[in-house]
């Protein structure tokens, strides 16, 4: 019987321990691990033709991970599915502050203590952060291609990393169980429940990358304080829960959850999916929805409301043939319904459940670009959103927060309107 175990578990990691690509050449996928061995505070299986780096011994504050033992080649431990090579983090779990390489090894490299997968010219695969590294602050050197699944795994000191948006993060569980982890300032493609698994403090997120399409998203982090979500994000699912943002940009999505926000004041969402469904409920400081876009004219959009005592405007931005439809409110303050035009499907909805319907002015007084009387924060958004590209003012609407005189939107405009929100100046005139 111990013969028969002693046999399957070797046949399991001849399976499970693979080699780097780059030694896919040698007919390694058929051979069994000769013995295992700890040489200067890191952990082998040795094979025929290489030995496979399996872990790090618990005291180990630094190693050096060789480029080969006995003429044999080191490499770290990998599975494989069907169509790709999973990199593993050997390094979970460890005290160590500094993982470092030998200066002629091919495959892998150190940066500042960072381990690096390097297969080919071009590419740069951050594999490894070492989970004791005393640095707070992070920013992943220019040239890196990708970050890698539990790359940064069991940090315990890391508080903010960041990266260029042209690095590929579309990879499961690249933060996982980093305590102090509060702020990651780069482009995020990869969202689920797994993407920041046991990141309590999470509190900036960037995500999305362009054209992105995703499955889910979840925010339910419960320190995220601000989070921006690129614009041409799309996604089936969008799930946001229980996390400190007290203003939120969904990205387009079929279905929309909004629930248990204790501190959401406004809401901003894109009213340009084909058929969409948004529930918002138990959020007691809400007061304004937003919907921003209104592109596509065959759009369907039902709003399901509950619990939101503070709601007091919902403002809705499209075309007349735009379908939108509000279920009947249960426990929500008594709000009002603003629409940029005579929209028939949202004022019959409306008058069903006897909620007040305006139409939205085409005239604009000084700092007010929304058109709903009033200079505030929203109408920075839409000079910022106008300054990018991404929206496009009347002219009316230009003469309105044009304040330098210059005839166009720009970042002294939103400068000044800011200052004068917030009180540092007293008019705009």
């Amino acid at each position: 019987m111990k013969k028969l175990v002693s046999c399957l578990l070797t046949a399991s990691l001849a399976v499970i321990i693979l080699p780097i690509q780059a030694y896919a050449e040698n007919p390694i996928r058929s051979e069994n691990p000769i013995r295992s061995a700890i040489i200067n505070h890191l952990e082998y299986w040795e094979y025929e033709t290489y030995y496979a780096l399996e872990g790090v011994e618990e005291d180990a504050v630094s190693v050096v991970i060789p480029t080969e033992i006995d003429g044999k080649p080191v490499i770290l431990a990998e599975t494989h599915s069907d169509s790709e090579v999973y990199h593993l983090n050997v390094f979970q779990y460890s005290n160590l502050k500094e993982i470092l390489t030998e200066e002629d090894n091919p495959y892998y490299t150190s940066i500042d203590g960072v381990l690096f997968y390097t297969p080919e010219e071009g590419v740069q695969q951050l594999l490894a952060y070492p989970c004791a590294k005393e640095d707070t602050v992070y920013t992943v050197p220019e040239g890196t291609t990708d970050i890698l699944s539990k790359a940064f795994c069991d940090c315990q000191n890391l508080e903010s990393v960041s990266f260029s948006d042209s690095v590929d993060t579309n990879h499961a569980g690249m933060f996982c169980r980093c305590p102090a982890l509060r702020e990651i300032h780069g482009t995020i493609s990869h969202v689920g429940s797994d993407a920041l698994w046991e990141c309590p403090e999470i509190c900036y997120l960037h995500f999305g990358k362009e054209n992105l399409n995703l499955s889910s998203f979840e925010l339910n982090f419960p320190s995220l304080k601000t989070v921006l979500i690129d614009e041409d994000t799309v996604t089936k699912n969008f799930v946001s829960s229980e996390n400190a943002l007290k203003e939120l940009s969904v990205p387009k999505a079929d279905t929309v959850e909004i629930s248990h926000c204790q501190n959401l004041e406004i809401l901003h969402l894109r009213n340009d999916s084909p058929k969409q469904t948004i529930q918002i409920m138990d959020c007691p400081v809400l007061k304004e929805i937003i919907f921003e876009d209104g592109k596509t004219a065959d759009s369907v959009s039902t709003l399901k409301l509950t619990g939101l005592p503070s709601l007091e405007k919902i403002t809705y931005y499209g075309t007349e043939a735009y379908r939108a439809e509000i279920k009947m409110p249960l426990f929500c303050n008594h709000f009002t319904v603003y629409c940029s035009n005579e929209n028939t499907v949202l004022k019959n909805s409306c008058e069903k459940y006897q909620i007040p319907f305006q139409i939205l002015s085409d005239e604009y007084s000084i700092g007010d670009v929304t058109g709903d009387s009033k200079a505030d924060i929203l109408d920075v958004i839409a000079i910022n959103k106008a300054v990018l590209g991404k929206e496009n003012l009347t002219s009316e609407q230009v003469k309105a927060i044009d304040f330098n005189g210059d005839g166009k939107p720009d970042a002294s405009d939103s400068l000044t309107l800011m200052k004068y929100i917030v009180g540092l100046i007293e008019t705009l005139t």
